[in-house]
């Protein structure tokens, strides 16, 4: 079963957490027309809002942990990559059926202008 180390302390006690979590929105700016003394106003577009997310945290440290934190058993690190292996085999033959349908059908264009 996967389970949290923290990169800090080394423990593995862990608590989900309230965090407030900040993040901006647009960005971008809006020039308004010249005015009497040649200059154009800028207005700003966007802003930023606040929202409360549920974070994974060190008991010991109080530190946020992520993805990268997050450490694997031996059986679930044999079947991420079982399934990525066979996600990766999956994709091969279409490529591969594409270039030769369009190569039999270029083929059987070519061989009909001959005629």
């Amino acid at each position: 079963m996967s389970y949290y180390q923290c990169p800090k302390c080394g423990g593995g006690d862990i608590y989900h957490g309230t965090e407030l979590v900040s993040s901006s929105t647009g960005g971008g700016a809006i020039i308004g027309p010249e005015n009497d003394l040649g200059f154009s106003p800028v207005v700003g577009v966007g802003g930023s809002r606040t929202q409360e997310q549920t974070v994974v945290k060190c008991k010991t440290c109080d530190i946020n942990l992520g993805q990268k934190d997050i450490r694997y058993s031996k059986e679930e690190l044999e079947q991420i990559e079982k399934e990525e292996t066979e996600r990766k085999e999956g994709i091969l033959p279409l490529p591969l059926f594409l270039i030769l349908f369009f190569g039999f059908l270029g083929l059987i264009i070519f061989v009909m202008t001959l005629s």
